[in-house]
């Protein structure tokens, strides 16, 4: 059976097929800044020399035509495709596991909008695209979507509920949801098979940011909340702030703006002007107004993180592992050193010539935490979910 996995952004579309069940990668690739004058479609096909590596320059007006091109592109190099998994962000707590993609499913989905603005409208775009496109050439083909929510559905009542009258959150469904459980759930899985039984923070830091506290493949804690908005600065997101400081905006500048600043215009970006990382990293050390506001951004990002694996040590009465992925995650070894060196109280210690290499592990063998580097596949874990799904129903 051969799985397409289709992973959206805001302006890009990632793409993987695999053969099931040897999880046998066929393809791979991506199509960015969609929309824009410089989009760009890269694709890793398999050969039998290998996989071969193209890169090409081309206009994408929209996600619908990016849709279009990667399913072309497949059909082109003959190797057609049984299911197609989605990465769908929030399902507002109705499914909690992988469902097929109905007309009443992808419908009830419609109101989940609106709690993940940046997300679910484009999620489900490329699904109606899918869509589209089996019906216009006549093909076989079940769509099965994943959700980011489904690895915190188990979460103590706890964590799952805030401190407002429960009358009210069993009205609205308010509830602690979290994001980014298909990248907790593949980095978790990993980090067990090397330290077996215990308890480990997992660090899903990228432009969207989060961390879940795992314990023995449970997850039991997460930062995000009811909508991608609350835990860690991210690069266009504030993360946790105080209630008052949302209603003091919204009666300066009503909801509307207020939900602009808060989902696109904070974060990172509010601080030092920059939404990446990257572009905060390469400043850092000048000596401008521009590299004291990027110090500052970056202790805000670092500190918080810091924070958050301390509470969730405490919570969990212990610590065995931590694990650091996605962009910022996996590639910027001066922002996991700063993380770790807060942490120094609980026993971490990083290796930092294994740091700078992005190894695997970077902890040093007297560490008492292990430190983990771990690449995120969640389209191998989408995959996976979306082949035990269709073998249980086939």
């Amino acid at each position: 059976m051969k799985v397409l996995v289709f992973n959206a952004g805001s302006s890009s579309l990632k793409f993987a097929l695999y053969e099931m069940p040897s999880e046998q990668l066929l393809m791979s690739g991506f199509i960015e800044a969609i929309g824009l004058k410089r989009s760009r479609f890269e694709t890793r096909v398999l050969t039998s020399k290998g996989f071969n590596i193209e890169s090409f320059k081309l206009r994408v007006k929209n996600m619908d035509e990016a849709v279009s091109i990667v399913l072309r592109f497949i059909k082109t190099e003959r190797f057609g495709f049984d299911v197609i998994a989605h990465r769908v962000v929030h399902d507002c707590g109705l499914f909690g596991k992988p469902v097929f993609a109905s007309e009443k499913v992808l419908e009830k989905l419609e109101g989940c909008s609106k709690l993940a603005p940046l997300h679910n409208p484009v999620n489900l775009a490329v699904v109606k695209a899918c869509n589209h496109f089996i019906k216009e050439h006549d093909i076989k083909v079940r769509q099965v979507l994943c959700f980011d929510t489904c690895f915190f559905k188990q979460l103590p009542l706890h964590e799952k509920l805030y401190a407002l009258p429960l009358s009210i959150q069993k009205r609205f469904n308010i509830q602690r949801f979290g994001f980014h459980g298909l990248s907790h759930a593949f980095v978790s899985s990993v980090v067990f098979k090397n330290i077996g039984k215990g308890k480990i923070v997992t660090c899903h830091l990228g432009g969207g940011s989060s961390v879940a506290a795992v314990v023995n493949k449970k997850c039991v804690a997460t930062s995000m909340g009811f909508t991608p908005l609350e835990g860690l600065v991210m690069g266009t997101r504030p993360g946790n702030l105080d209630p008052g400081v949302v209603l003091f905006l919204i009666e300066k500048f009503g909801l509307e703006k207020t939900r602009q600043l808060l989902n696109y215009d904070s974060g990172l970006k509010g601080v030092t002007g920059f939404s990446d990382m990257r572009d905060v990293l390469e400043i850092l050390d000048d000596k401008t107004l521009q590299g004291t506001k990027a110090r500052l951004g970056f202790e805000m990002f670092t500190s918080r993180v810091a924070f958050y694996i301390a509470g969730f040590a405490a919570l969990m009465n212990g610590l065995n592992a931590i694990a650091f992925t996605a962009g910022i995650g996996e590639n910027e070894a001066r922002t996991r050193k700063a993380i770790c060196e807060k942490l120094g109280f609980l026993g971490v210690k990083i290796d930092q010539r294994l740091n700078k290499k992005n190894a695997f592990i970077i902890s040093k063998p007297d560490s008492k935490v292990k430190v983990f580097v771990v690449k995120d596949n969640e389209a191998l874990h989408m995959a996976r979910l979306a082949f035990k799904l269709v073998r249980k129903k086939s």
